[in-house]
C-alpha cells in the first residue's frame, strides 16, 4: 500500500507540473503583458512623488548627537 501511495503522489506531482507548464506555454505572454502593465501602473505612480533634499545641518547635528551618546 505505500508503494501504491507513493505512486499515486508522483504521478500528481507530475500532473502539477504539466499543468503549470500548459498555463505558461499557453498564457505566457498575456501573462507578461499583464505584469509590465502593472510594473507601468507602480512605476508612474512613484514617479509623481518628489523627494525633497533633507538640510544638511540638521543631519550633520543628529550625527553629532549620536556620537556624542556613544563616546560616553
Amino acid at each position: 500500500m505505500k508503494v501504491f501511495n507513493t505512486i499515486i503522489k508522483i504521478l500528481a506531482l507530475l500532473a502539477v507540473i504539466a499543468g503549470i507548464v500548459f498555463v505558461i506555454a499557453a498564457y505566457g505572454d498575456k501573462i507578461v503583458a499583464w505584469t509590465r502593465r502593472l510594473m507601468r501602473k507602480i512605476v508612474g505612480h512613484f514617479k509623481g512623488v518628489r523627494t525633497f533634499p533633507c538640510d544638511e545641518e540638521v543631519v550633520e547635528e543628529e550625527v553629532a548627537a549620536e556620537d556624542a551618546d556613544f563616546e560616553g
